[in-house]
Protein backbone atom coordinates (compact mmCIF):
# COMPACT_ATOMS: atom_id res chain seq x y z
CA UNK A 1 0.00 0.00 0.00
CA UNK A 2 1.65 3.31 -1.09
CA UNK A 3 0.81 6.10 0.95
CA UNK A 4 2.90 8.83 -0.73
CA UNK A 5 5.25 8.62 -3.46
CA UNK A 6 7.27 11.87 -4.45
CA UNK A 7 11.29 12.55 -5.02
CA UNK A 8 13.40 13.97 -2.33
CA UNK A 9 14.01 18.16 -3.12
CA UNK A 10 17.23 18.06 -5.26
CA UNK A 11 18.96 21.12 -3.55
CA UNK A 12 18.69 19.33 -0.40
CA UNK A 13 20.14 16.16 -1.63
CA UNK A 14 22.88 18.19 -3.19
CA UNK A 15 23.39 20.51 0.01
CA UNK A 16 24.00 17.04 2.26
CA UNK A 17 26.30 15.67 -0.69
CA UNK A 18 28.68 18.81 -1.22
CA UNK A 19 31.64 17.46 -0.73
CA UNK A 20 34.91 19.41 0.75
CA UNK A 21 35.88 22.48 -1.35
CA UNK A 22 39.71 21.87 -3.07
CA UNK A 23 42.07 23.83 -1.57
CA UNK A 24 42.18 26.79 -4.00
CA UNK A 25 38.54 27.41 -2.94
CA UNK A 26 39.19 27.83 0.66
CA UNK A 27 39.15 31.91 1.68
CA UNK A 28 42.35 32.00 3.70
CA UNK A 29 44.09 30.84 0.35
CA UNK A 30 42.65 33.27 -1.84
CA UNK A 31 43.61 35.72 1.07
CA UNK A 32 47.65 34.68 0.45
CA UNK A 33 46.87 35.37 -3.01
CA UNK A 34 45.52 38.50 -2.64
CA UNK A 35 48.75 38.89 -0.16
CA UNK A 36 50.95 37.53 -3.12
CA UNK A 37 49.48 40.47 -5.65
CA UNK A 38 50.69 43.29 -3.67
CA UNK A 39 53.67 41.92 -2.56
CA UNK A 40 54.38 41.49 -6.58
CA UNK A 41 53.15 44.96 -7.50
CA UNK A 42 56.80 45.79 -4.64
CA UNK A 43 59.15 43.69 -6.32
CA UNK A 44 57.93 45.00 -10.16
CA UNK A 45 58.63 48.41 -8.78
CA UNK A 46 62.21 47.68 -7.12
CA UNK A 47 63.73 45.48 -9.88
CA UNK A 48 61.87 46.83 -12.95
CA UNK A 49 60.74 50.23 -12.25
CA UNK A 50 57.64 49.63 -12.87
CA UNK A 51 54.52 51.66 -10.59
CA UNK A 52 51.42 49.82 -10.94
CA UNK A 53 48.42 47.98 -9.58
CA UNK A 54 48.46 44.13 -9.87
CA UNK A 55 45.17 42.56 -9.59
CA UNK A 56 44.70 38.82 -9.48
CA UNK A 57 43.10 37.79 -12.75
CA UNK A 58 42.61 33.95 -11.87
CA UNK A 59 43.26 31.59 -9.54
CA UNK A 60 42.87 27.73 -11.15
CA UNK A 61 44.26 24.16 -10.49
CA UNK A 62 45.28 21.83 -13.02
CA UNK A 63 47.48 19.43 -14.59
CA UNK A 64 51.28 21.08 -15.11
CA UNK A 65 50.43 20.96 -19.37
CA UNK A 66 47.45 22.45 -18.79
CA UNK A 67 49.03 25.33 -16.40
CA UNK A 68 52.25 25.44 -18.35
CA UNK A 69 51.13 25.79 -22.42
CA UNK A 70 52.68 27.80 -24.48
CA UNK A 71 51.24 30.96 -25.04
CA UNK A 72 52.48 33.56 -27.90
CA UNK A 73 54.75 36.42 -27.18
CA UNK A 74 55.65 35.01 -23.89
CA UNK A 75 58.54 33.85 -22.09
CA UNK A 76 58.92 30.89 -19.65
CA UNK A 77 61.35 31.00 -16.89
CA UNK A 78 61.75 27.48 -14.49
CA UNK A 79 62.89 27.60 -10.77
CA UNK A 80 63.89 23.88 -9.39
CA UNK A 81 62.76 23.67 -5.96
CA UNK A 82 64.49 20.70 -3.61
CA UNK A 83 62.11 20.51 -1.20
CA UNK A 84 59.36 20.33 -3.22
CA UNK A 85 60.96 18.20 -5.93
CA UNK A 86 59.13 20.23 -9.05
CA UNK A 87 59.27 23.40 -10.20
CA UNK A 88 58.20 26.98 -9.87
CA UNK A 89 56.95 27.96 -13.31
CA UNK A 90 56.81 32.20 -14.36
CA UNK A 91 55.27 33.13 -17.55
CA UNK A 92 56.32 37.27 -18.46
CA UNK A 93 55.02 38.99 -21.69
CA UNK A 94 57.97 40.32 -23.44
CA UNK A 95 55.64 43.57 -23.28
CA UNK A 96 56.21 43.89 -19.59
CA UNK A 97 59.92 43.59 -20.50
CA UNK A 98 60.19 46.67 -22.81
CA UNK A 99 58.13 48.98 -20.32
CA UNK A 100 60.36 47.92 -17.55
CA UNK A 101 63.94 48.95 -19.66
CA UNK A 102 61.95 52.20 -21.02
CA UNK A 103 61.41 53.10 -17.36
CA UNK A 104 64.85 52.10 -16.25
CA UNK A 105 65.93 54.35 -18.60
CA UNK A 106 63.70 57.73 -17.90
CA UNK A 107 61.23 56.72 -20.76
CA UNK A 108 57.46 56.28 -20.04
CA UNK A 109 56.22 52.58 -20.45
CA UNK A 110 52.87 54.02 -20.52
CA UNK A 111 53.37 55.31 -23.98
CA UNK A 112 54.01 51.67 -25.80
CA UNK A 113 51.91 51.06 -28.51
CA UNK A 114 53.25 48.05 -30.84
CA UNK A 115 54.42 44.89 -30.03
CA UNK A 116 57.78 44.68 -29.73
CA UNK A 117 59.65 42.46 -33.43
CA UNK A 118 59.89 38.79 -32.41
CA UNK A 119 63.91 38.65 -32.24
CA UNK A 120 66.13 36.81 -29.75
CA UNK A 121 66.78 38.79 -26.55
CA UNK A 122 69.26 40.89 -25.59
CA UNK A 123 71.64 40.06 -22.77
CA UNK A 124 70.00 42.84 -20.82
CA UNK A 125 66.35 41.60 -21.65
CA UNK A 126 67.28 38.30 -20.53
CA UNK A 127 68.98 39.61 -16.90
CA UNK A 128 65.77 41.39 -16.18
CA UNK A 129 63.39 38.59 -17.02
CA UNK A 130 65.49 36.35 -14.68
CA UNK A 131 65.43 39.01 -11.91
CA UNK A 132 62.43 39.78 -12.12
CA UNK A 133 60.89 35.99 -12.11
CA UNK A 134 63.53 35.64 -8.87
CA UNK A 135 61.68 38.23 -7.28
CA UNK A 136 58.38 36.63 -7.92
CA UNK A 137 59.24 32.97 -6.87
CA UNK A 138 60.62 34.58 -3.88
CA UNK A 139 57.81 36.69 -2.39
CA UNK A 140 55.32 33.11 -3.56
CA UNK A 141 58.05 31.43 -0.99
CA UNK A 142 57.66 34.38 1.26
CA UNK A 143 53.65 33.99 1.06
CA UNK A 144 53.90 29.90 1.52
CA UNK A 145 55.99 29.87 4.66
CA UNK A 146 58.43 28.35 2.79
CA UNK A 147 61.52 30.72 2.11
CA UNK A 148 63.76 29.68 4.92
CA UNK A 149 63.73 25.39 3.36
CA UNK A 150 62.67 25.81 -0.18
CA UNK A 151 65.11 28.50 -2.14
CA UNK A 152 65.17 27.56 -5.79
CA UNK A 153 67.82 26.20 -7.91
CA UNK A 154 68.59 25.85 -11.53
CA UNK A 155 66.81 28.66 -13.05
CA UNK A 156 66.56 28.43 -16.85
CA UNK A 157 65.09 31.19 -19.23
CA UNK A 158 63.16 29.79 -22.27
CA UNK A 159 62.60 32.11 -25.04
CA UNK A 160 59.57 31.59 -26.82
CA UNK A 161 61.56 29.58 -29.96
CA UNK A 162 62.64 26.88 -27.61
CA UNK A 163 61.13 23.57 -26.70
CA UNK A 164 59.25 23.58 -23.44
CA UNK A 165 60.14 20.19 -21.78
CA UNK A 166 58.10 19.76 -18.00
CA UNK A 167 58.73 16.76 -16.02
CA UNK A 168 56.64 15.89 -13.59
CA UNK A 169 53.87 15.94 -16.04
CA UNK A 170 51.06 14.07 -13.64
CA UNK A 171 51.51 17.13 -10.98
CA UNK A 172 48.62 19.22 -10.16
CA UNK A 173 49.68 22.97 -10.24
CA UNK A 174 48.32 25.72 -9.45
CA UNK A 175 48.17 28.89 -11.51
CA UNK A 176 47.65 32.29 -10.49
CA UNK A 177 47.50 34.98 -13.39
CA UNK A 178 48.17 38.75 -12.65
CA UNK A 179 47.62 41.76 -14.49
CA UNK A 180 49.06 45.13 -14.25
CA UNK A 181 46.04 47.27 -14.60
CA UNK A 182 47.61 50.60 -15.63
CA UNK A 183 49.80 48.76 -18.30
CA UNK A 184 47.27 45.50 -19.47
CA UNK A 185 49.87 43.12 -18.89
CA UNK A 186 49.67 39.79 -17.16
CA UNK A 187 52.55 37.19 -16.04
CA UNK A 188 51.58 33.56 -14.79
CA UNK A 189 53.17 32.24 -11.81
CA UNK A 190 52.60 28.40 -11.64
CA UNK A 191 53.63 26.14 -8.37
CA UNK A 192 52.71 22.74 -7.16
CA UNK A 193 49.57 22.06 -5.65
CA UNK A 194 50.98 19.99 -2.40
CA UNK A 195 53.36 23.40 -1.54
CA UNK A 196 49.20 24.90 -0.45
CA UNK A 197 48.32 21.27 0.52
CA UNK A 198 51.10 21.16 3.33
CA UNK A 199 49.53 24.27 5.00
CA UNK A 200 45.77 23.10 4.16
CA UNK A 201 45.55 22.04 8.19
CA UNK A 202 46.33 25.43 9.44
CA UNK A 203 44.26 27.34 6.62
CA UNK A 204 40.97 25.00 7.08
CA UNK A 205 41.47 25.59 11.27
CA UNK A 206 41.79 29.93 10.95
CA UNK A 207 38.57 29.60 7.81
CA UNK A 208 37.04 28.01 10.69
CA UNK A 209 37.68 30.30 13.21
CA UNK A 210 36.77 33.03 10.96
CA UNK A 211 33.03 31.75 10.14
CA UNK A 212 31.65 30.68 13.82
CA UNK A 213 29.01 33.14 13.17
CA UNK A 214 25.75 31.36 12.87
CA UNK A 215 23.21 32.64 10.05
CA UNK A 216 19.70 31.97 11.84
CA UNK A 217 17.64 32.31 8.57
CA UNK A 218 19.56 29.73 6.86
CA UNK A 219 19.38 26.87 9.87
CA UNK A 220 15.38 27.84 9.86
CA UNK A 221 15.19 27.49 5.76
CA UNK A 222 17.44 24.23 6.28
CA UNK A 223 14.76 22.99 8.76
CA UNK A 224 11.95 23.69 6.65
CA UNK A 225 13.51 22.44 3.73
CA UNK A 226 14.15 19.09 5.15
CA UNK A 227 10.79 19.00 7.18
CA UNK A 228 8.62 19.33 4.23
CA UNK A 229 10.37 16.55 2.07
CA UNK A 230 8.60 13.61 1.39
CA UNK A 231 9.44 9.62 1.16
CA UNK A 232 7.50 6.90 0.38
CA UNK A 233 5.86 4.61 2.43
CA UNK A 234 4.57 1.07 1.75
CA UNK A 235 3.06 -0.68 4.39
CA UNK A 236 3.60 -4.64 4.14
CA UNK A 237 1.63 -7.49 5.82
CA UNK A 238 2.76 -11.00 5.28
CA UNK A 239 -0.58 -13.13 3.77
CA UNK A 240 -1.07 -16.52 4.24
CA UNK A 241 0.94 -19.56 2.59
CA UNK A 242 -0.82 -20.40 -0.39
CA UNK A 243 -0.06 -23.70 -2.37
CA UNK A 244 1.44 -22.86 -5.94
CA UNK A 245 -1.67 -24.64 -7.60
CA UNK A 246 -3.95 -21.94 -5.96
CA UNK A 247 -1.57 -19.12 -6.70
CA UNK A 248 -1.81 -19.75 -10.67
CA UNK A 249 -5.64 -20.14 -10.34
CA UNK A 250 -5.60 -16.44 -9.29
CA UNK A 251 -7.42 -14.05 -11.67
CA UNK A 252 -8.01 -10.64 -11.40
CA UNK A 253 -11.11 -10.51 -8.73
CA UNK A 254 -10.22 -13.24 -7.11
CA UNK A 255 -10.07 -12.90 -3.02
CA UNK A 256 -7.46 -13.80 -0.53
CA UNK A 257 -9.03 -14.02 2.92
CA UNK A 258 -6.13 -12.74 5.75
CA UNK A 259 -6.73 -13.97 9.33
CA UNK A 260 -6.92 -11.21 11.79
CA UNK A 261 -3.32 -12.58 13.53
CA UNK A 262 -1.75 -11.05 9.27
CA UNK A 263 -3.76 -7.95 9.24
CA UNK A 264 -1.97 -7.22 13.10
CA UNK A 265 1.29 -7.64 12.32
CA UNK A 266 2.13 -4.51 9.98
CA UNK A 267 5.24 -3.25 8.19
CA UNK A 268 6.27 0.44 7.24
CA UNK A 269 8.70 0.28 4.99
CA UNK A 270 10.59 3.42 3.05
CA UNK A 271 14.06 2.96 1.00
CA UNK A 272 13.65 -0.45 1.56
CA UNK A 273 14.34 -0.26 5.14
CA UNK A 274 11.63 -0.55 8.07
CA UNK A 275 10.83 1.82 10.15
CA UNK A 276 7.46 1.02 12.11
CA UNK A 277 5.09 -1.96 13.01
CA UNK A 278 1.81 -1.61 13.07
CA UNK A 279 -1.65 -2.45 13.17
CA UNK A 280 -4.23 -2.26 10.20
CA UNK A 281 -7.24 -0.96 10.76
CA UNK A 282 -10.31 1.41 9.35
CA UNK A 283 -11.50 4.94 10.06
CA UNK A 284 -14.10 7.07 8.17
CA UNK A 285 -14.30 4.63 5.56
CA UNK A 286 -10.22 4.63 5.23
CA UNK A 287 -7.73 2.41 5.87
CA UNK A 288 -5.19 2.80 8.60
CA UNK A 289 -1.85 2.10 10.29
CA UNK A 290 -1.77 2.12 14.00
CA UNK A 291 1.62 2.09 15.15
CA UNK A 292 2.67 0.40 17.69
CA UNK A 293 6.79 1.09 17.88
CA UNK A 294 9.58 1.93 15.84
CA UNK A 295 12.24 -0.61 14.52
CA UNK A 296 15.69 -0.03 14.70
CA UNK A 297 18.04 0.42 11.51
CA UNK A 298 19.19 -2.91 10.42
CA UNK A 299 23.10 -4.02 11.71
CA UNK A 300 25.60 -4.33 8.36
CA UNK A 301 28.34 -6.76 8.40
CA UNK A 302 31.93 -5.21 9.00
CA UNK A 303 32.72 -5.96 5.58
CA UNK A 304 30.26 -4.46 3.75
CA UNK A 305 30.58 -1.27 1.76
Amino acid sequence: MSVATARAIPAIVRLLQRSRPKTIELPGVHQMIESYARASADTLRQLASLESTVAVESFEQGDVKSVLHRVPGTLLILSYVPYWNARIAVRLERNLLIRAIDAMYGGDPKRMRTRPPARALSPIERSLAMSIARGLVADLLIVLGESERSGPTEERLMEPTEQENVNNAKLEYATVALKLVEFGEQFTVAFPISALERLAEQIVTNDTQEQQVVDLDWTQQFKRNVERTTIELVAKIEGPRLFLSDIAALRPGSLIEFDREFIGNVTLVTAGQPVFKGRLGQSRGNFTVLLDHPLPPPRRNDDQT
